[in-house]
């Protein structure tokens, strides 16, 4: 194997198990900010890769219909509409499935589940808001300085 192609692959590693740190350590603090027991790391670990690979495979069957009914629709030229119903539709389903998995998985209710699921969701869209306002500001500094 090639050197380039190692090193590839150890920053490609590194990369997934920070981001999977960071959805461990939010998880975590929701289950803190709500008042539910987060039990061991080790579960919500296996909480994270499951939420991680059942809304993955529900979104992406959902996004495949919806795209699809569009396209059979004969709205082709407004395939972006899809994507942003498939969005909105998933969202509440998104809700329910991780919520329920949540709920059976950590041995607590379905509405503490959910609440989790609210919070954790909350402090993810807040962390990409100021990380999109602290990008834009950059562009903005780097546009008047010429």
């Amino acid at each position: 194997m090639n050197p380039q192609h190692l090193l590839f692959f150890a920053c490609l590693a590194f990369v997934v198990l920070v981001y999977l740190a960071a959805e461990v350590l939010l998880l975590r603090l929701a289950c803190r900010i709500t008042r539910v027991n987060p039990r061991t790391v080790f579960r919500s670990i296996g909480l994270v890769l499951a939420s991680l690979f059942v809304g993955a495979i529900a979104e992406g069957a959902l996004g495949w219909g919806v795209e699809r009914a569009y396209s059979l629709g004969g709205f082709r030229d407004k395939i972006w509409e899809a994507g942003l119903v498939g969005f909105f539709v998933g969202l509440p389903m998104h809700m329910l499935l991780i919520s329920f998995l949540h709920a059976k998985m950590m041995r607590v209710t379905f509405a503490e589940g959910l609440s989790v699921w609210f919070v954790d969701k909350a402090m993810k869209l807040v962390i990409g808001g100021v990380a999109l306002g602290l990008f834009v500001a950059l562009l903005s500094l780097q546009r008047f300085a010429r």
